[in-house]
């Protein structure tokens, strides 16, 4: 092929930048550091993050909430964009969800992490 000057077609090579960093930016404390088998009980953290995937169309990009103790995902939400509304739809849908459950449910000692 080189010597007839011809290449393959490439694939799967689309880079992506997830995260733009802010020095600048006040920094929250790390409430959870890397204590992951510390909770007692459910809803005492709940750990957020968000991942993408390249589809024939684009890429699509998923946020989800998990419960670190149940190691449930309470939460997600499948977008084409990785716009702030992507990851606070989730955190709402979760609250809605366990207020809906749990009528007396309130987030005080409620841990939420997310990168």
């Amino acid at each position: 092929m080189t010597m007839a000057g011809i290449t393959g077609a490439v694939r799967g090579r689309h880079r992506i930048v997830t995260t733009r960093s802010d020095d600048t930016a006040p920094r929250h404390p790390a409430l959870i550091g890397r204590a992951w088998s510390t909770p007692t009980h459910p809803a005492q953290w709940w750990v957020a993050d968000f991942t993408y995937t390249w589809t024939l169309s684009g890429f699509c990009y998923t946020a989800f909430c998990v419960d670190v103790f149940s190691r449930r995902i309470l939460g997600w939400r499948v977008m084409t964009s990785k716009s702030t509304p992507l990851v606070t739809s989730v955190l709402e849908q979760v609250l809605f969800t366990r207020r809906r459950h749990d009528f007396h449910f309130t987030a005080t000692g409620l841990v939420h992490h997310s990168d």
